[in-house]
């Protein structure tokens, strides 16, 4: 694997299409692993905004620690993050780089080549999945908060598969002082802020309390989502808290 690999833009179309959303299609969950550290990841933060603006599109931005060491810390970065892309690249077969997106759990590609991107969206359209979340409601648990309850139902057959609760921030605008960035204000959506996993789950309700990041709640959204030990990813919701 070609760890602490920057790969740049080619095949870059800032106006290629994706084809359309059909309500009653389940969600693609995009994951992209990023860094503020790499020069060539705001292109493909950018292009994960785009996205994101589809409706049957669920956008995750996880931003690897490995970047840091060149001068800048990213602040939202985890070494967790970095341990789930290399968990990608063992059962997907890839480099570890950035940016990289992985769709839906099954394929992986240079995260802002919108072009390839968007072919792979579409023929991820339209397909019957076997089991289906749905967060049910957010709560705050007594005396605690800094936490939240989620509680969400699950129907059809979940195949031994887990659930990730994740807390994403909608977007956040930082001032880089160092490394490959140094000098330019760069705008993040869709982080990772804090990523919880349910590995044991019954059917219909179940519920998993996660704490809030230091920031608090405020442009938090919750996405819960049903991945497999293959790490194809079955079905996802998300809920503003």
């Amino acid at each position: 694997m070609a760890l602490f690999s920057c790969y740049g833009t080619a095949g870059h179309r800032p106006g290629s299409p994706v084809a359309g959303h059909n309500p009653n299609d389940p969600p693609i969950v995009l994951e992209l692993f990023t860094s503020q550290g790499c020069s060539s990841c705001p292109p493909a933060d950018r292009l994960l905004e785009k996205l994101a603006g589809d409706p049957g599109i669920i956008a995750l931005s996880f931003h690897v620690d490995y970047w840091n060491r060149l001068g800048w810390r990213d602040p939202f970065s985890s070494p967790e993050f970095s341990r789930r892309q290399m968990s990608y690249a063992g059962i997907l077969k890839s480099d570890v780089y950035t940016p990289q997106l992985v769709i839906d759990g099954e394929t992986e590609m240079v995260g802002s080549d919108s072009v390839k991107i968007a072919h792979a969206i579409g023929k991820m359209r339209s397909r019957d999945m076997p089991c289906g979340v749905t967060i049910q409601s957010i709560g705050t648990p007594a005396g605690h908060p800094m936490a939240r309850e989620v509680r969400f139902t699950l129907s059809g057959s979940v195949n031994g598969s887990v659930a990730h609760i994740a807390l994403v921030r909608r977007q956040a605008i930082t001032a880089v002082k160092a490394g490959e960035n140094s000098g330019r204000t760069l705008t993040d959506g869709y982080i990772v802020r804090v990523f919880s996993t349910l590995h044991e789950l019954r059917d219909g309700e179940n519920s998993m309390t996660v704490d809030l990041p230091e920031e608090g709640a405020a442009g938090l959204q919750v996405v819960v989502y049903l991945q497999q030990p293959d790490l194809k990813i079955l079905a996802a919701d998300r809920k503003d808290l």
